[in-house]
């Protein structure tokens, strides 16, 4: 996508395989799924623009360039066991982030690499109850690992947040280390299901 003062190229895929196997009234099921990405970004001078070297970037060139790959993965498996009306299921979610970015500040003369991973894990369980003419269902599940990254800004960084979050057409970068605050979330769902005919 091409965003004004910050254009860029990104290429993502998606590959899955799956298995299922039914024994009676159990069934067993598990999925693969591993998401490769790449993206290059880049901010363009507004005008003529010294460098740290005593080069002149002229207006519209690369005064930062960025390569972003990104290699997520998850791994889901799954159990449901049917006695009479009712039937239970457990399972649980593994998923794998893996960030890094290269990045060039021509105006600066200076090159930063960064690497960043973690992982979330989610059990969960379940149990429907059929009846005639009505079906209830509660699900639950615990999403452990960490929340939504982040950057510690300070100092003269602070500002540049601030700046880069009201320009709401800059991407930027993450200029330091994230941060990864431990957290825990718990989901319960409860439905009734009712056929019309």
């Amino acid at each position: 996508m091409n965003i004004p003062r910050d254009p860029g190229y990104s290429t993502a895929f998606d590959f899955g395989l799956g298995i299922a196997k039914v024994l009676g009234p159990t069934t067993f099921g598990m999925d693969i799924v591993y998401e490769p990405a790449w993206s290059s970004t880049w901010a363009k001078a507004a005008a003529r623009t010294p460098t740290a070297d005593g080069d002149t970037i002229p207006a519209g060139g690369k005064t930062i360039e960025n390569e972003f790959a990104f290699s997520n993965a998850f791994v889901r498996v799954g159990v449901s066991h049917v006695v009479g009306p009712a039937s239970l299921q457990l399972g649980v979610q593994v998923r794998a982030y893996d960030y890094h970015l290269d990045q060039w500040d021509n105006v600066a003369d200076d090159f930063r690499r960064q690497d960043e991973q973690w992982m979330e894990w989610a059990p969960s369980w379940g149990l429907a109850l059929r009846f005639p003419g009505i079906e209830l269902r509660y699900f639950g599940r615990v999403t452990t690992g960490t929340g939504r990254p982040g950057v510690a800004w300070t100092g003269a960084t602070l500002a540049r947040a601030e700046i880069a979050a009201l320009a709401n057409d800059i991407v930027v970068p993450p200029g330091g280390p994230l941060t990864l605050q431990d957290v825990s979330v718990v989901t319960h769902q409860v439905s009734v299901a009712i056929p019309i005919r």
